[in-house]
C-alpha cells in the first residue's frame, strides 16, 4: 500500500483527544497536561512535535 513520504505512521494522541473533545466525547483526558508533556518529551528528544495539536500551540 502506498504510503504519502510525510506521514508520520502514528496518530498523535492529542490530536485524537482534541478532536473526539471536539466531537462531544468526553474522555476525562487533560488535553493540557497530555500536550505539555508531549512538547516537553519531543523537546528532550531534539525533535519537532508530530502533533499539530501542540505544533499549534508552540507557535
Amino acid at each position: 500500500m502506498p504510503v504519502r513520504r510525510s506521514a508520520t505512521g502514528n496518530l498523535a494522541t492529542d490530536d485524537l483527544i482534541w478532536m473526539l473533545e471536539g466531537l462531544g466525547i468526553r474522555t476525562g483526558i487533560d488535553l493540557d497536561a497530555l500536550t505539555d508533556t508531549s512538547i516537553w518529551l519531543t523537546s528532550a528528544l531534539g525533535k519537532n512535535p508530530a502533533s499539530r495539536v501542540a505544533t499549534a500551540l508552540t507557535r
